[in-house]
């Protein structure tokens, strides 16, 4: 689908479905997501998350702490308030995260 084929559908997709404030920030996606504003864009879908009425269900709370434990520095968790449900390390030796 070219540019304007995909502009003629948007429009006919709002002007016949779309009952609800909806925006589209860019239509191409090729472009789109390394243009992102990283943390505006995690603040502003962890916002609308948190508004919602969303329940998650069936967290595997283990995987969890392991992976926050592994991909975040102690000071990150710490700052978020959950330091004490990650797993730390027993012994400081052996090679250190990059």
């Amino acid at each position: 689908m070219n540019t304007e084929e995909m502009l003629v559908e948007f429009k006919r997709l709002n002007d016949n479905y779309i009952t609800e404030d909806i925006v589209i920030g860019s239509a191409d996606g090729k472009a789109l997501y390394p243009s992102l504003d990283i943390p505006f864009a995690v603040e502003k879908a962890c916002e609308i998350f948190y508004n919602s009425t969303i329940k998650v269900v069936g967290i595997d709370t283990d995987e969890l702490e392991l992976y926050l434990a592994l991909n975040k520095t102690e000071k990150q968790v710490k700052d978020l308030g959950i330091l004490q449900y990650c797993p730390t390390r027993r012994v400081r030796r052996g090679r250190p995260r990059p």
